[in-house]
């Protein structure tokens, strides 16, 4: 009977224990965010996983930090519907990486992006987003390398009001970088960057291809950017 007791009392200690902020926005000054991809084409989306978040963020007033990759490539665009759906019952409002305030009132968010180059599937997916009245952060990489026709699909999305960020000029591991973490940023932070102003965005934020980062890398990078985004893997939050 003691034992039992115990179990149950162990039990209860660990159901009423505050949830993990760590994919989370949580209105604080933290600058590295921590976010989870939905990607399904190596393997199903966990959807309870992606719901206990969600009841997380409406619960503690927190925003959920979420990405994918190429609609119709790395995830399947009624993947994308159906977590949007989610996002919509559960009142979730949709913020951009720029939307992302310290002082503002904490509000049950999700900030959406998506990653690397792949403009025309993203183009693919604008009445999806429409649909769900979605605002989405497009963090781009090899900017330079885009056609007219891709900067001009890049403009229409931002037209619509979604967020162009920055992720690489070579979509290059930062914490293996030959030469260093000063290198990195010098050789493809910064270009990246600055191919994104000269097209007319105003970039401020930084997602880490693959989530590589070490504190050398966020310390070269930190100081030309309001938020660094990693994922699980090179989180460093418990």
């Amino acid at each position: 009977m003691r034992v039992r007791l115990a179990f149950l009392l162990t039990a209860l200690a660990a159901c009423t224990e505050p949830p993990s902020d760590r994919m989370f926005f949580t209105y604080d000054d933290r600058r590295l965010l921590c976010a989870f991809a939905i990607d399904d084409y190596l393997v199903g989306t966990n959807w309870d996983h992606l719901q206990a978040r969600i009841d997380d963020a409406v619960a503690e007033r927190w925003v959920v930090n979420v990405y994918a990759h190429s609609p119709g490539v790395t995830i399947d665009p009624k993947t994308l519907d159906r977590a949007f759906s989610m996002f919509d019952a559960a009142g979730l409002e949709y913020l951009t990486y720029p939307d992302l305030e310290a002082s503002d009132e904490p509000r049950p968010a999700v900030a959406f992006g998506f990653d690397d180059d792949g403009v025309d599937t993203w183009t693919q997916i604008r009445p999806l987003l429409q649909r769900h009245r979605a605002r989405v952060t497009f963090f781009v990489t090899r900017f330079d390398t885009f056609t007219a026709d891709q900067r001009a699909q890049l403009r229409a999305l931002a037209d619509d009001g979604h967020a162009i960020e920055s992720h690489t000029l070579h979509h290059v591991e930062a914490a293996t970088y030959e030469g260093g973490a000063q290198a990195y940023y010098d050789e493809e932070v910064a270009p990246e960057i600055e191919h994104l102003r000269a097209g007319g965005y105003s970039p401020e934020s930084f997602a880490y291809p693959y989530g590589s980062r070490t504190e050398e890398t966020d310390a070269a990078i930190g100081p030309h950017v309001r938020f660094m985004r990693t994922t699980p893997g090179g989180c460093p939050y418990p």
